[in-house]
């Protein structure tokens, strides 16, 4: 596909619902009695470059990037049929405007309504959208992905942060989300905390992570307190660079770090199974490789060319899995 030199390289809209999730917020063109054929323009925000989570959240000027949190975002499928090559956004957020903004509207919007949704590209997820408001949210979404969850998630960390001593000094704000996570942090006289939600599979990672730390805490953040219902986190500030921002001649020593970890838990794995942490030693990881090479369904997805590839390297990997699952780590 090519773009066009003067088309942004991205267009981000966000959906914005009122409290009753009835009506959500377009472009103004009309009054409240526009006619029932009126075009609903979805706000929209644009970048000349492919932007980060926070690059999409700083841009849009309709909420609060600092506090409130998107419940997904979405990449769009253009439905125009051109070949420029742009990234469409869809960013759904909770109800959380109690008036429209200047320039902008509440607007009803059911099944019938999303057929005159601007873009075009935006009309199927919105579809999808007003599906789930009425049938109630898809157990596919990541919890945080539902309304409600930030605000119970935020009132949890602000209380636990009192409860240790170090009471919030800002509201909770996204840090970071992605498909797998989702990141708040706040402030504290005593530094940033940090609390952390991972995907319904790795629900057990707040338990574990604490039990770790208890043993090693030179290794691993302070964990100030944990929701293992909920798979939430709360954490102290490492005060230490982003990953992947440290000088690269130290990222040995992360490597070295792990080990000593590993080694530390050697024979202490029903310790932590207890807590919920799956067991994926190598003699299943070999499992896993025979059980792909048998899978149709899965190799019918890929191409000849990848389907070759694999069962050309297949059985050495099932055989170099049980090899070193032989020889162990070691003492």
């Amino acid at each position: 596909m090519t773009a066009r030199d003067d088309a942004p390289a991205c267009l981000a809209y966000p959906l914005v619902p009122d409290a009753t999730r009835q009506h959500v917020l377009v472009a103004a063109g009309t009054d409240s009695t526009a006619p029932a054929s009126e075009t609903l323009t979805l706000p929209v925000s644009s970048f000349d470059a492919e932007p980060s989570v926070r690059d999409v959240l700083a841009a849009i000027d309709l909420v609060d990037p600092q506090t409130v949190l998107p419940l997904r975002i979405s990449e769009l499928v253009d439905s125009t049929g051109t070949d420029e090559e742009q990234m469409l956004l869809l960013v759904e957020f909770d109800a959380v405007l109690a008036e429209a903004p200047a320039g902008y509207a509440w607007r009803g919007v059911d099944t019938a309504a999303t057929g005159r949704m601007a873009p075009s590209s935006a009309r199927a997820a919105v579809t999808a959208w007003v599906y789930e408001r009425d049938h109630g949210w898809s157990p596919q979404r990541p919890v945080w992905s539902r309304p409600g969850w930030h605000a119970r998630a935020s009132a949890w960390m602000v209380e636990q942060m009192s409860v240790a001593g170090r009471p919030a000094t800002s509201a909770p704000r996204l840090h970071h989300v992605c498909d797998l996570s989702v990141v708040l942090q706040a402030e504290s006289a005593q530094g940033r905390l940090f609390l952390k939600c991972s995907a319904e599979i790795f629900r057990h990672e707040c338990v574990v992570t604490r039990a770790l730390a208890a043993h090693q805490p030179d290794l691993l953040p302070e964990v100030v307190a944990v929701e293992p219902d909920q798979g939430w986190l709360l954490m102290r500030d490492l005060g230490a660079a982003e990953l992947g921002d440290q000088d690269e001649a130290l990222w040995f020593e992360g490597v070295v770090g792990l080990a000593g970890l590993q080694r530390e838990w050697l024979g202490r794995t029903a310790e932590l199974t207890a807590l919920g942490l799956p067991t994926r030693s190598l003699a299943t990881l070999a499992e896993v490789v025979r059980s792909w090479s048998e899978d149709n369904e899965m190799l019918a997805r890929m191409s000849a060319e990848l389907r070759a590839r694999w069962h050309a390297a297949a059985p050495a990997l099932e055989e170099d899995c049980l090899r070193l699952d032989r020889i162990g780590p070691g003492s």
